[in-house]
This record gives C-alpha cells, structure tokens and sequence, in this order.
C-alpha cells in the first residue's frame, strides 16, 4: 500500500472470553470483499470501522454509513453475531445474523464487512485490521442495551478512545433498534 508492503492480520495476543468467536480466528477469515472491492482492510491507506446490530437499517443506520464512508478510502463495517447479542443484551434478536449481514452487504457505502464482529474492540484487533478510524454515533449500541437492560456497561470503544481513534458523530435523531422494535410492536396491535 503506497510503497508500503502490508501483511495480513493476525491474532496478536489471547482473546477475552467476553470477546466472542471473532477474537479466536484469523482475521482475514471474517472479513468479506463488497463486490467492485479491490483492496483488503488492512491494505486500505486510511480504513473507517463502524460496528452494530443493523436490524431493520433505520435511518440512524443509514446516517452513520454514509459519514463513516466520507471519513476514509475504505469502510468496514463490523456485523454482531446473534450469539453476541444475546449475550449483550440479554433479549430477543429481532433480525437474524444472515439477514442483517446480507443487508450491509448490499449497502453502497460499504467497502467490506467483518462477520461476527466482537462486542468490544481490542487494541490488537485494531492495530491488526490498520483502523486508523472508529466511528459511532452519539446514540450508540450502549444506549441501545441499557434501554433494554438498564443496566450500566464496559465501553466497547475504550481501546479506540484511549488510541485517540474514536469518532463520535451527531446522531441523525434518537432512533435506536429497540424504538424501531417498540413501534413495531405497536403498529402490529393495531
């Protein structure tokens, strides 16, 4: 990259077991090209993460994936697993895995997407993809599992906060999935 030869990640250290299945594989076995893709994440010269549930693609979703994609040459996008989310949030997972995943895939603004993205990014995952950015939005995946829980929790992005790589953008309003879940519900009662 640039005149820059770039290997493939590795799994840099062991994982935490709160981590989920992503921090005990190889990276490059999780991540997957967009089509019209021609360069890996790592190979990417200056790479965007943005990671979620993606259920139901609300307009928040849509928001955070096109600034996150305005903010570098190539956007990953990380894909919780539904096991990961079941964990986290301890509630229903109103989309499955391969439905939310076949959804990003599909998204213009994505560049590539990492399956079964861990709840809590690590130090090592970042400096193994080459994340130069994290982005999430100011009503973000914790806010979303505190409504569902209201409980308090770790910050997933402390590894990208502590590296000075964390961006927090405006959110485009105060929709998170559980709301887009709550209306659902409501209208189906109707």
């Amino acid at each position: 990259v640039n005149g820059e030869v770039r290997l493939p990640p590795q799994l840099v250290s062991q994982p935490s077991p709160r981590l989920g299945p992503s921090e005990r594989m190889a990276w490059p076995e999780l991540v997957e090209l967009m089509e019209g893709t021609a360069e890996w994440p790592w190979e990417a010269r200056e790479l965007v993460y943005v990671d979620g549930a993606w259920s139901f693609l609300h307009s928040g979703h849509q928001s955070i994936l096109r600034i996150a994609r305005s903010r570098g040459t190539h956007l990953l996008v990380g894909v919780h697993s539904d096991e990961v989310l079941k964990r986290e949030i301890s509630g229903p997972v109103r989309e499955g895995c391969e439905t939310r995943l076949g959804r990003i895939m599909q998204h213009r603004h994505v560049s590539s997407v990492l399956k079964d993205a861990p709840w809590v990014l690590t130090h090592d995952m970042i400096m193994s993809l080459g994340i130069r950015r994290v982005i999430t939005g100011s009503v973000c995946k914790v806010q979303d599992v505190r409504c569902l829980r209201g409980e308090s929790f770790d910050d997933p992005y402390r590894a990208a906060r502590d590296l000075g790589i964390l961006e927090v953008v405006p959110s485009v309003d105060e929709t998170t999935e559980w709301k887009v879940h709550e209306m659902s519900v409501a209208l189906s009662r109707l």
